[in-house]
């Protein structure tokens, strides 16, 4: 089974505006409401891909509440109830090309409810895998990654990070599958500056991650694609498919399962990040997730 873990789901309302003044009243044009969290994200594009699994996590309060009410029959959840506190809200704001995120803090997670996560990857096995996205919410130390690796591979099973810093750095030791940095992310590790389409330097910084334990580095670039450097020290490389972009948000979800999606329908590393950066386009040409007729149709077929 794969599991993705969220630790901070959130409600991120989408609004798009004719302008943005800071200091003044701003009326929306258009508004989106949906459900989750890189995680969640990456659960609702594998679904949607047919690809089952189950997303963990933890809610807290009537937003939590209006999440796991909001993801019935969209994805299967298995969502731990804080006892206090409330689930975030994130505000994506469109206005003349620009996007601006305002993301909310999220609620603090108890121990006694961490151990309950804990004790999930203590029941994991060979065949499974968990996918940890996102930023630590306030409260938990750069070492709880880290800390969650240790148990789900002493399960026997493997993982896959997509997290910044030192959330990163920490579970490298336990060789993930694959990482997935964006750009700006790699440059932040290494205080680096680096041009999207240097892809020497990139795989350079890429193979310093892998010998840190790191099975496989995709690095998402954007308008540019994504590069990946497999277990064999090999690179592929695949530039963004064309159309009209409409939001970034949720694209390097989108190409994360599509790259897990494909690895689980057989294809090679290499084939597997062709599904993905479909994914990850066909994301950035919808103002929501991406369907699976929409991947498929910038793929150019089925699978």
């Amino acid at each position: 089974m794969i599991y993705t873990v969220t630790l901070n789901p959130s409600i991120d309302c989408y609004m798009t505006l004719d302008s943005l003044t800071e200091g003044s009243a701003s009326r929306a044009k258009e508004e989106l409401i949906t459900y989750g969290g890189k995680g969640i994200n990456v659960s609702l594009v594998l679904s949607s891909l047919g690809i089952e699994n189950i997303a963990l996590g933890f809610i807290a309060g009537p937003n939590g509440k209006a999440i796991s009410e909001g993801l019935k029959g969209k994805i299967n959840t298995d969502l731990i109830t804080l006892r206090d506190g409330n689930s975030r809200i994130n505000f994506k704001i469109r206005s003349k090309g620009k996007e601006t995120e305002i993301n909310g803090a999220g609620p603090l997670i108890d121990s006694n409810s961490l151990d309950q996560l804990f004790d999930r990857f203590r029941s994991l096995g060979k065949d499974d895998l968990v996918i940890l996205s996102g930023s630590v919410p306030p409260g938990l130390p750069s070492t709880v990654y880290a800390g969650m690796a240790e148990v789900i591979t002493s399960a026997g099973a493997s993982f896959i990070i997509d997290t910044t810093g030192d959330n990163l750095m920490n579970a490298l030791p336990y060789k993930p599958l694959v990482i997935k940095p964006n750009l700006k992310e790699l440059e932040d590790v290494f205080e680096k500056k680096t041009d999207p389409l240097d892809l020497d330097t990139i795989c350079g910084l890429a193979r310093i991650l892998q010998k840190k334990g790191a099975v496989e580095v995709i690095v998402s670039l954007g308008k540019d694609g994504a590069v990946l450097l497999d277990e064999k020290g090999e690179v592929t490389y695949f530039t963004a498919f064309k159309g009209n972009v409409v939001s970034t948000v949720c694209a390097g979800d989108s190409l994360l399962a599509g790259f897990v999606a494909g690895k689980k329908k057989g294809l090679s590393s290499a084939s597997a990040l062709e599904l993905g950066v479909a994914a990850g386009s066909a994301c950035a040409f919808s103002s929501e997730l991406p369907s699976k007729e929409e991947i498929y149709a910038l793929l150019g077929r089925s699978l």
